[in-house]
């Protein structure tokens, strides 16, 4: 991750603030991206720049892979073409996710990035973030990834079925 573009510990107070880190660690990440959201709403999964600093990720790196984790996908499958439609093109380097069973910490919203930094919103009813590059947050919020990546399902698939 190039971190040149990223301060130690930032807090974000708006939402217009958070989608902006959002985009702009996006931007920096080199080879994986993991988000946790309730549905995406907040983060703007539906906005064109998201989908656009996704696609010039996975583009960028073959090896690339970005795990998108929601309780609920509705949002992602109705309202964010971009995102559906990078997940044909890219396949399997793009998963949206459903943990199995619910993950009790959906409170928060979290987002790593390539091991090195960290995007979190302790509390989904507030706008407030913040983002760190302090190593055991990063670990942290690695390990629960590893615990919420390994118990969860496809959430949906946008590839044909039976073909």
């Amino acid at each position: 991750m190039d971190l040149d573009r990223v301060t130690r510990y930032q807090r974000f107070e708006t939402r217009a603030e958070y989608r902006s880190a959002l985009v702009t660690a996006l931007e920096c990440a080199v080879r994986e991206v993991r988000i946790l959201e309730s549905d995406g709403v907040f983060a703007g999964f539906e906005q064109p720049a998201f989908a656009t600093v996704l696609d010039e990720l996975l583009r960028r790196r073959g090896d690339a892979q970005v795990d998108i984790l929601v309780r609920d996908a509705g949002f992602l499958e109705r309202s964010c073409p971009r995102v559906n439609a990078l997940m044909t093109t890219h396949g399997a380097r793009l998963r949206v996710l459903r943990p199995d069973p619910p993950v009790p910490s959906f409170e928060k919203s979290l987002v790593l990035v390539d091991d090195s930094v960290v995007l979190r919103r302790p509390n989904a009813n507030l706008p407030v973030a913040y983002w760190d590059c302090d190593e055991q947050a990063i670990s942290a919020t690695r390990r629960l990834f590893e615990e919420i990546v390994s118990q969860s399902t496809t959430a949906y698939s946008v590839t044909p079925t039976g073909l």
